[in-house]
């Protein structure tokens, strides 16, 4: 559980910076996995859980922000870039995905980024 608290701590901290040089879903995925991390060790309304919605949340809005603007050179490292191949592989990933998976890639969606912050608001 130490390691854990410690990790998560990090992975907050590395998914600001990811925001701050506007990788939105890196650092959603860095905001994803510290939350993770915290909700196997502590309760639903534990003050960091809270903290961890609310970041998720933030990165989701930015996100599906900065996905309205395709022109937007915001997207470049942080959006996987479409191949222009008739392959299997450009198929939309599954909506069955796990969504408590540690290394989940979901498109950016206001309703997971609203759901995340009533979560954090609720607990307020």
């Amino acid at each position: 559980p130490a390691q854990d608290s410690l990790l998560a701590d990090v992975l907050v901290r590395q998914g600001d910076l990811q925001l701050y040089n506007e990788l939105y879903l890196n650092g959603y995925k860095d905001y994803n996995r510290s939350l993770a991390l915290r909700m196997l060790h502590l309760p639903p309304h534990h003050r960091s859980v809270v903290e961890g919605h609310y970041l998720v949340g933030i990165a989701l809005l930015y996100a599906a922000k900065a996905a309205l603007a395709p022109s937007s050179s915001l997207l470049s490292s942080s959006l996987p870039s479409n191949s222009t191949s008739s392959s299997s592989s450009s198929s939309p990933p599954s909506s069955s995905a796990n969504s408590s998976s540690l290394d989940a890639d979901p498109a950016p969606s206001t309703a997971q980024a609203l759901e995340h912050l009533r979560h954090a608001a609720r607990a307020c």
